[in-house]
Order: structure tokens, then C-alpha cells, then sequence
């Protein structure tokens, strides 16, 4: 009932609390003008009943007109107020006790005139139940090591269960000798059969075992990543440079009489009068290896 106390609907906010209190006492202040006009009802039609008996006992005459009738007789032949006082506080004790009746603010375990179960302490010394001689013993068994003990080898008795129940249950019965000797030669064989796989995969490997020593830089492929008009190959090979042929064609051209400034029709030259080497990296159409003259 803690919950959102700034809300106007709370039941515990001050101004609901007075209402509520303004209601109920509306409400006893109309009960008991209601039970004031149910007595002043009653109170007069016991008047007009003994006012019919006079004129019944007097044969039928009206009465003296010096006597009056009596319309509001005193409060002493009305219902007894004290034994409706107490009627109704025994009745709210009961409701009360019962957990009914309760006041705005109270709790039911507040209205009650004992506590309840749940609230009361625990029953310790003489006038608890077993006394404390059976708590001792209790204590006593949980203290056991043996207990522990016997959890392990699964012999811990069961005191609820009774001897009938016990002769009726059947024995567990342990494992056949037959049995266990099965499983482990099964067991054996399966490892040796692992063993097996194991040597023949040693002794005769599937897949060729890698070099021990590193390729060189050399000897590694390309990447057509950066050279993608390249024909695949598996090893790229740096361009070499032919310069034994050029100078076997200059020494050729010199001894066929032509000079150092004339070049021979065979020779590769371009227009500065130098030697034109073909490179296959960056004429893949042309031969590689042999010198071109463009």
C-alpha cells in the first residue's frame, strides 16, 4: 500500500482518510436517527396496543376525557440500551478476531486479538513439542560424520519406511561378471582399433608433408592482384635483361663494317640510337626472351 503516495485515489492520503472518516460518521449519525425512529415507531404502537386493552377492558367505552393518552412514555419501556451496547461490542470483537472488521490503517494481523501463526515465535524449553531432550538428539544426528559417510556408500536407512515396505521392495542386484568383462573387452577394442587408425596414418600419410625450409621471395607466385594482364603461372620469374646478346650483336655489326654510329638491320635500336629490350611484363604479346625491334 506504499506504492504511489502522491496519487489522489491513495487510500492512506490524508484527505481520502478524513473523508472516509466523515462517511462513516454520516453513516452512524444516519443509522442511529433510523434506530431512533424504529424505537419512537414501536413506542407508539405499544401505547395505542394498552390505549385498545383500557377501552376493551371498559366494555367498549372511550375513556375519561381527563385522562390523555400517552404518546411518548418514558425511556424505561424502550429496548434495554446497555444489552444492545454489549450485544454489538461482542459482535465486533468476534469480526474482529476473525479478521472482518478492521479500521482504516490497520492491518488484519493488528485487528486480530491473537497474533497469527506466522507471527508467533517458535516454542522453545519444556512446553515445546518432543522437549529439549528429542532437539538435542536431532542435532545430534546432523552433527554425525557417520551420516556423511554412509551417504557415500548408499546405505543411509530410511526411518519412514517400514519394515513391510522394505521386506516387499526387491534388492538392487549388482552388475553380472559376464557383463562387465563384455564392456571392457568392447572397451579394449575400440582403442586398439584407434591405435590402428593412428600408426597407419603415420606410416602412410595421405597428404605430402610441407618443406621444412621456407620458399624464397623468388620462388614464390604473383599476385594477379597487381599484374592481372599476366598469363597464370605458378612461379614468377624476375625479366632478364639480354645484354650478352646485345653485345654479341654490336660486336657482329662492328666486324660486318658498319661503325659504332651505324646500326645493323638485325640489331634492336630505336629512334636515339639505343638498344631496345622487349620486356614480357609489359608487352605480354610480344616473345618473351628474344630482343624485337620496334
Amino acid at each position: 500500500m506504499n506504492i504511489l503516495p502522491k496519487k489522489s485515489w491513495h487510500v492512506r492520503n490524508k484527505d481520502n482518510v478524513a473523508r472516509v472518516r466523515r462517511d462513516e460518521a454520516a453513516a452512524e449519525a444516519e443509522r442511529r436517527k433510523r434506530d431512533a425512529r424504529a424505537l419512537r415507531a414501536e413506542q407508539e404502537a405499544s401505547v395505542r396496543t394498552e390505549l385498545l386493552r383500557k377501552r376493551a377492558r371498559a366494555g367498549g367505552r372511550s375513556p375519561s376525557p381527563t385522562a390523555s393518552p400517552v404518546l411518548f412514555p418514558p425511556p424505561e419501556e424502550g429496548p434495554n440500551r446497555e444489552h444492545e451496547a454489549e450485544k454489538r461490542r461482542e459482535q465486533e470483537r468476534r469480526e474482529r478476531a476473525l479478521g472482518v472488521l478492521t479500521y482504516l490503517g490497520q492491518s488484519a494481523a493488528e485487528a486480530q486479538t491473537c497474533p497469527p501463526w506466522y507471527l508467533q515465535p517458535p516454542k522453545r524449553g519444556e512446553g515445546a513439542q518432543g522437549g529439549p531432550h528429542e532437539a538435542q538428539e536431532k542435532r545430534k544426528a546432523v552433527l554425525d560424520p557417520l551420516l556423511d559417510i554412509r551417504k557415500g556408500l548408499g546405505r543411509v536407512p530410511n526411518p519412514k519406511k517400514s519394515p513391510k515396505e522394505k521386506a516387499r521392495s526387491p534388492p538392487r542386484a549388482p552388475p553380472e561378471l559376464e557383463e562387465l568383462r563384455r564392456q571392457r573387452l568392447a572397451r579394449e577394442a575400440s582403442e586398439a582399433a584407434r591405435s590402428r587408425e593412428l600408426l597407419r596414418g603415420l606410416r602412410d600419410p595421405q597428404k605430402p608433408r610441407e618443406p621444412q625450409n621456407p620458399p624464397q621471395e623468388r620462388q614464390r607466385p604473383y599476385n594477379s592482384q597487381f599484374h592481372p594482364r599476366l598469363p597464370p603461372k605458378s612461379t614468377w620469374n624476375p625479366p632478364r635483361i639480354h645484354m650478352e646478346h646485345s653485345k654479341s650483336a654490336m660486336d657482329s655489326s662492328t666486324q660486318n663494317g658498319h661503325g659504332g654510329g651505324q646500326n645493323s638491320p638485325g640489331t634492336p635500336q630505336n629512334s636515339h640510337g639505343t638498344f631496345q629490350i622487349c620486356n614480357g611484363q609489359f608487352h605480354p604479346r610480344l616473345a618473351r626472351g628474344g630482343p624485337k625491334h620496334t
